[in-house]
């Protein structure tokens, strides 16, 4: 795994894993223009796929850069919602510090809108927090939070809660099969607005310290491990735990123990941090 000035704690680690910043371009608008076809035309380092669109709130124009030689990384860059004429020269653009950290892509742009942005504002990033665990050990509470999805796919199990695209959009989910890693790793992501209270948004994540195959142990029978999977999906643990027989519960009850994972304040605002420099990165 490649890391954006990663943030360790614990053998848990916080990073920057998306950015969007709006962007003016005032009076450079046509020579910028002028710059991105010229790239799409000419310049064989990079493939520019250009989408326009002419529908209510959505940007007209819309490219994504990529590179054959930066396999992971991809820049998307939108202008104009077209709603008055001073929005032509408005848009964003978003782009993946993790994956883009040593990219030419990322570089040139970069410069380019260190030339022509007449204002740059960040509005939008994910704080991707990677805990050295197995995804079936780790998961979401959801009590007082709505949008809950369960999905199993063949990248394993993703949890959401919130609605995507907006402040507080939450996603737990295999980052082992995800990135084909060859060690456990489950990756928490937080979408959060510019200037939000981090902590507002944080959701209860629990992770089961038993670490055992429940499959390959002996003393635990298919229902045993189906009833454990369950609970340990469960907001109401101890009230369907307190249900079943006092035997069965205090065999359970040892791989039911988890702690809720508490976030790190500090290096959750090294990571903000990190997004609003590129407020001043580009300049």
């Amino acid at each position: 795994m490649q890391y954006y000035r990663p943030y360790k704690a614990d053998g848990i680690i916080y990073s920057l894993d998306m950015i969007r910043l709006n962007f003016d371009l005032g009076d450079n608008l046509k020579s910028f223009e002028k710059y991105i076809q010229k790239l799409s035309d000419y310049d064989l380092r990079y493939d520019i796929k250009y989408y326009p669109n002419f529908g209510n709130f959505r940007y007209r124009h819309l490219w994504i850069v990529s590179s054959p030689i930066d396999d992971n990384c991809s820049v998307t860059i939108g202008l104009d919602l077209g709603s008055t004429t001073d929005s032509r020269s408005k848009g964003f653009i978003e782009f993946n510090p993790n994956k883009c950290m040593n990219s030419q892509i990322l570089k040139e742009f970069i410069k380019i809108f260190s030339l022509k942005c007449v204002t740059r504002d960040l509005v939008r990033y994910d704080l991707a927090i990677d805990i050295p665990v197995e995804r079936g050990l780790v998961s979401l509470g959801r009590k007082g939070r709505t949008g809950y999805q369960y999905i199993d796919s063949g990248n394993g199990v993703t949890e959401y809660l919130g609605m995507r695209s907006h402040s507080g959009f939450v996603k737990l989910y295999d980052k082992t099969k995800e990135s084909n890693l060859d060690y456990a790793l489950t990756r928490l992501e937080l979408t959060l607005d510019r200037g939000v209270h981090i902590a507002d948004k944080f959701p209860v994540v629990r992770i089961c310290d038993a670490q055992d195959n429940l499959l390959l142990d002996p003393d635990l029978d298919s229902t045993d491990i189906v009833l454990i999977q369950l609970l340990r999906s469960c907001d109401c643990k101890q009230m369907y735990l307190s249900q079943l027989g006092y035997r069965r519960k205090k065999k359970l009850e040892p791989y039911l123990a988890d702690r809720v994972l508490n976030l790190d304040n500090k290096l959750a605002m090294s990571v903000y941090n990190d997004a609003l420099n590129y407020e001043r990165i580009i300049t």
